[in-house]
């Protein structure tokens, strides 16, 4: 009957399947980092696309805005003339001429609000704008960030590299 126990592998094969082991941990993390950046990276470019869209509805909205607003202004000042026309002219009807002073008012007023819009459409633009700025900076700083690798692969190495030399002082 033979007991013998089975062959023990040496410290170095031990050592080297370790180092092994790391290196396969090692380039699984830097595989899920790369999905992960590569996640990061299709979302930024939605946002940003979504984010552009948004901007041209913005301006689309500003441009109509503003052409509301020049006719608007055109059809008062028509108005104010023809008012100043008819006060000339038609002195006796005051009756009329307050009429059209209240439709002049109201015009103005709805002047005045959407002269508010058309100021409330630039703001929201500009926080597009900003935001829109703001997501290409952080794109081109998470860009320009090297990508960083954990300290772990050389601690086990050195850990290793002391075992192995106690291991050798006992023996």
């Amino acid at each position: 009957m033979n007991n013998q126990a089975p062959p023990q592998p040496s410290p170095q094969q031990t050592l080297q399947q370790l180092l092994q082991q790391q290196q396969r941990r090692q380039q699984a993390q830097q595989t899920l980092q790369q999905l992960l950046q590569q996640q990061q990276q299709r979302q930024q470019a939605q946002q940003q696309q979504q984010q552009q869209q948004e901007l041209l509805q913005l301006r689309e909205k500003l441009q109509q805005s503003q052409q509301q607003l020049q006719i608007w202004q055109q059809y008062t000042q028509q108005q104010q003339e023809n008012w100043r026309n008819r006060q000339r002219s038609q002195q006796q009807r005051q009756e009329k001429e307050m009429r059209q002073e209240k439709e002049i008012q109201q015009q103005q007023q709805q002047i005045l609000q959407l002269e508010q819009q058309h100021q409330q459409l630039q703001q929201q633009l500009q926080k597009r704008l900003q935001q829109h700025q703001q997501l290409q900076q952080q794109h081109q700083q998470r860009l320009q960030q090297p990508q960083r690798l954990q300290p772990t692969y050389a601690i086990v190495v050195l850990f290793l590299l002391l075992l192995w030399t106690i291991y050798k002082q006992i023996n």
